[in-house]
Order: C-alpha cells, then sequence, then structure tokens
C-alpha cells in the first residue's frame, strides 16, 4: 500500500502544469459533485467548495490526496448497523434521544429509530475516500486543481 506521502510525492508534479479548468469541471462532476457543493450545485454531504478557490494549489491537492489530515469532525464517517442487519454510512446531521439522521452518498438522508439501532460506531475518518487520485492522470489532477482554483 502506498503512504499518503509517496501518493503525495507522485501527484506533486502536477501542480508544474497548466491546467485546463474546463476539463478540470469535467473530472469534478464526475468525482466531487456527489458530495460537495459548489455554487448552487452539487450535495451538502461533503463541505462546500464554493468558495475552496482561496486555498493554494499545494494546499488543496494535499486535501485531495490526504483528506484525513484535516478533517473537520461534523464530516466523520459513521456506520449504523439496524437491528435488521442493514448498514447505513454518512455523516451524522441528527442526533436526538429518539433517533439518529445519517446524510448518506449523493445527499440522501435516513433517519433510525434509537430502539432500531443494533451498533453505531464512528471510523474517525473523513467519508472522502483515499486514493481518489490513484487513476489519475497527472494532467487531470492539473485540471481539477485549475477548475477549484476559479472563482465561483
Amino acid at each position: 500500500m502506498v503512504t499518503q506521502e509517496e501518493a503525495l510525492a507522485k501527484m506533486r508534479p502536477a501542480l508544474e502544469l497548466t491546467g485546463d479548468a474546463t476539463k478540470g469541471r469535467t473530472v469534478f462532476e464526475e468525482i466531487c459533485i456527489k458530495c460537495h457543493r459548489m455554487g448552487s450545485e452539487g450535495v451538502d454531504l461533503g463541505p462546500s467548495l464554493t468558495d475552496i478557490y482561496r486555498k493554494s494549489p499545494e494546499t488543496l491537492l494535499h486535501d485531495i490526496v490526504d483528506p484525513n489530515a484535516g478533517v473537520d469532525s461534523e464530516y466523520i464517517g459513521y456506520t449504523i448497523e439496524t437491528a435488521k442487519g442493514d448498514l447505513l454510512s454518512g455523516i451524522v446531521v441528527k442526533d436526538t434521544a429518539t433517533a439518529v439522521t445519517l446524510r448518506e452518498a449523493e445527499g440522501i438522508e435516513t433517519t433510525v429509530a434509537r430502539g432500531d439501532i443494533q451498533e453505531m460506531f464512528s471510523s474517525g475518518l473523513s467519508l472522502m475516500p483515499e486514493e481518489l487520485e490513484v487513476d489519475m492522470e497527472l494532467q487531470t489532477m492539473a485540471d481539477l486543481l485549475a477548475y477549484l482554483q476559479e472563482p465561483k
């Protein structure tokens, strides 16, 4: 398995390339929009990326390659196993004495009554998967970074 440092070193040359923001938008729509909002588009599962352009390309690359390095607690993943044996994974958007609501991929929200929860645990990690960059060409990463750097 590749370490985060090795993955970052492999992708760092993308910072030297000129990215095409139009192609980067396509990458964003294929990979990121399922969990992130950019302006009026996308889903509120991960952090909004509307103001992400303020970050440096180096910081953006690091955030993509190592999503667990600085994850906010509100985006930590949880798994619920129901009494019926169903497994649900997402972020907790509502937690009351009687029920827990998880927001899952693509913004689907599921509420589970406390009495129906067999087990609930946190991975302590971001829902954003590691290794998104594994099959990504350096130019593709440069394109994505160029799109993320444009003010929306």
